[in-house]
């Protein structure tokens, strides 16, 4: 590996700082740095389908950068390295990347290994593709909250959008079918607080909400919450980040390929909007070629 593609992130100010010392430091190492230039998150995937012969693309930023990138490099022959400095950075997390920029970024130009991608299918839509968890009900409504907040930054802005939506906890409506290996069905049907279907264990800035999930065992995991009151609900999410909250008798799991979510909830992903459902979710096996710590 001689050269190197860069992409940074053009919404967040952070993102451009963290780009241009990721740049220098790797130029400094006598790599060849071509930065990937993009105005807005649509621009990500024609971006890097436009620049030739990427042999290793480093990404500079969070969740939602690698979810626009992964149309691009799904099943392609692109390496790709990740550089954690996002909101929540939860991708980065499950695969164990260091959180400061220097390692982050001398890991990104190591060897990879192939790691599973989540693909969600949409009727009227194109397909689009999630690296870490699909969430909807409370979970999602708190993105979206958190995604208006100028203030705190970081995770904490995910505990105040969790308090507010708290105070309009609303369950909502949805069936889910797990299909299996073997064939078999499981079907959950609400009303249900939230759902959350990882291809890996973390989200909302290091719940471990599938703690079971690993992005390289061709499956994916549910994690279903029945209907709760909203004082059950302000207990239990504590017990989220180090998974605890799987032995609350309102919480469900199963393990699929395939998952169908029938609800007109809306739909997130990597923390980015899809939007209403029903959607269908299937695992890609290996389709994603990331440099990350072995043990990922």
């Amino acid at each position: 590996m001689r050269t190197v593609h860069v992409l940074a992130n053009p919404a967040s100010r952070s993102g451009s700082r963290d780009g241009e010392r990721v740049r220098n430091h790797l130029a400094a190492t006598g790599l060849g740095v071509i930065p990937i230039l993009t105005t807005s998150p649509e621009d990500v995937a024609p971006a890097i389908a436009a620049a030739s012969d990427i042999e290793r693309l480093i990404i500079v930023g969070g969740d939602g950068l690698v979810h626009h990138a992964l149309p691009t490099l799904v099943n392609s022959t692109i390496e790709t390295g990740i550089v954690p400095s996002g909101t929540g950075n939860d991708f980065a997390r499950s695969l164990g990347i260091p959180n400061r920029w220097k390692p982050a970024a001398d890991r990104a130009v190591g060897d990879v290994q192939s790691l599973d991608v989540l693909r969600i299918e949409r009727t009227g839509h194109s397909d689009r593709y999630a690296a870490t968890v699909l969430m909807t009900g409370f979970s999602g409504r708190v993105n979206a909250t958190a995604n208006t907040l100028r203030f705190p930054k970081g995770q904490q802005k995910y505990t105040v959008a969790t308090l507010i939506e708290a105070r309009r906890l609303e369950a909502i409506d949805v069936t889910l079918r797990t299909h299996s290996v073997d064939g078999s069905t499981q079907t959950m049907t609400g009303p249900a607080t939230f759902l959350a279907v990882g291809n890996t264990a973390h989200f909302g800035g290091g719940m471990a909400i599938c703690p079971e999930a690993q992005p390289d065992d061709g499956a994916l995991h549910l994690t279903f919450v029945d209907e709760v009151s909203r004082i059950s609900l302000l207990r239990m999410l504590p017990t989220v980040f180090p998974g605890r909250h799987v032995r609350h008798p309102a919480v469900h799991q199963a393990v699929g390929t395939v998952m169908d979510v029938d609800t007109t909830e809306d739909i997130w992903a990597d923390g980015e909007l899809v939007g209403p459902g029903p959607v269908r979710c299937s695992i890609l096996p290996g389709a994603l070629r990331l440099a990350a710590p072995a043990s990922a």
